[in-house]
């Protein structure tokens, strides 16, 4: 009995989602707040106080998991309004749509993605514009006072870091941005799967600039690899790695989608909603459960075997994310936590503040570390205080923004 009432509230959660696109699950706004941790945890350098191997598994194993996790997430979301941006069109329909085409004027669905792309775009630039130039006025001063260097020198990397590779972890808010607009072309004509291979060749290059670099240098690529990096700092950009995760992300929207079969979908007049195929679904989620496990297994292995090779940049992108992270994410957008809405709002509000907020306090306590004590402020504590005080400031910055609006 108690099997079956979790089976019922599984599948009315997924009509949930599928049938409200403002609505998801909370418990993938749970693994956004962990992840938003996880980033917290890398740019203060938390592992540190482990012992050496402890802090290479928990930092490649775990906490590199966060970045590609946003942007399949960040991918899931962006397919999922594109399915149902006009909530006065029958959702059914929407999804019918979505899968087999779409039967409007092409002109029309070219004009919603732009839409929503527009809106994206803006979402995002926004506190990109802000919190890039906290970021990187701090940056400057830190390297005017601290390290003596040149105004020549810092415009020159002023310039670069604006262009290529953002300062504050910022690089992966603007690699959606780009992703997204790179993506439009495969979006207006529903080419999800050339998208996707056209993103296998990019991310490939982004893998040689990055933990696969022994591979450049086994194939004599090694001296493109360095004057690529040398001329735009990272691989990890809108072009390289936005655009593939992004479209991972659509591709993993449609094939949740595609798991609901709308045609047996009962709507009863109190909006409840009842599987008659429940059966098949929980075996497909069953699959999807022991092929993550798989995969898992499988990116242990690769950071097994590449821990000693050579690479470039921060050692952060692996082949296993190409599988592991949709995966990950089809198994826990089903998940309802028992929290309130509420609880579940603040908690995504909170994560995307940490992410944004985080670095500037890390770096405005390390420069005043730096000029009192002499040394470099790194470690549990910083993580710990960092984490404190991001949270802490995240409810003046709430009252802010309501004076605003």
């Amino acid at each position: 009995m108690r099997r079956s009432c979790a089976k019922q509230a599984t599948g009315e959660n997924r009509s949930r989602i599928l049938l409200n696109p403002d609505s998801c699950s909370n418990a993938l706004d749970a693994f956004r707040l962990f992840f938003a941790v996880c980033v917290v945890a890398i740019h203060t350098h938390a592992s540190d106080g482990l012992s050496r191997v402890l802090s290479f598994w928990l930092t490649q194993g775990v906490f590199r998991l966060a970045v590609p996790f946003f942007f399949v997430t960040s991918g899931f979301l962006l397919g999922r309004k594109l399915c149902g941006q006009e909530q006065d069109r029958q959702r059914q329909d929407k999804l019918d749509q979505w899968r087999k085409g779409w039967k409007h004027d092409g002109g029309e669905r070219k004009q919603e993605i732009v839409t929503v792309l527009r809106r994206y775009t803006l979402r995002l630039f926004i506190p990109l514009l802000i919190v890039e130039g906290a970021n990187a006025t701090l940056e400057l001063i830190t390297r005017r006072l601290r390290y003596g260097k040149s105004l020549r020198y810092l415009a020159e990397h002023f310039a670069r870091h604006i262009l290529f590779y953002p300062y504050g972890a910022m690089w992966f808010i603007q690699a959606c941005i780009i992703g997204a607009w790179l993506l439009y072309p495969f979006l207006k004509r529903k080419k999800t799967n050339s998208a996707l291979l056209v993103g296998l060749l990019l991310y490939g290059w982004a893998l040689l600039c990055n933990n696969y670099y022994f591979l450049a240098q086994a194939v004599g690529l090694d001296r493109v690899v360095n004057s690529y990096m040398n001329l735009f700092i990272s691989a990890r950009n809108g072009v390289f790695v936005g655009f593939f995760f992004l479209a991972l992300g659509i591709k993993a929207w449609e094939l949740y989608s595609a798991d609901a079969d709308i045609s047996r979908l009962r709507q009863y007049p109190d909006g409840r909603c009842q599987y008659q195929s429940r059966k098949r679904q929980h075996t497909i989620w069953d699959c999807r459960r022991l092929i993550l496990a798989c995969v898992t297994l499988l990116y242990v292995a690769e950071i097994y075997l590449t821990r000693n090779c050579a690479y470039l940049d921060d050692r952060a992108l692996y082949l296993a994310h190409i599988l592991l992270l949709p995966l990950l994410l089809l198994c826990i957008v089903d998940v309802r936590l028992s929290i309130s809405d509420d609880v579940s709002i603040r908690m995504r509000k909170v994560s995307a503040w940490l992410y944004f907020s985080h670095r500037f306090i890390y770096g405005l306590g390390g420069f005043l570390c730096v000029l009192k004590f002499g040394t470099e402020w790194r470690g549990a504590g910083a993580f710990t205080l960092v984490l404190a005080v991001s949270t802490v400031s995240f409810v003046p910055a709430v009252c802010l923004r309501r004076a605003f609006v």
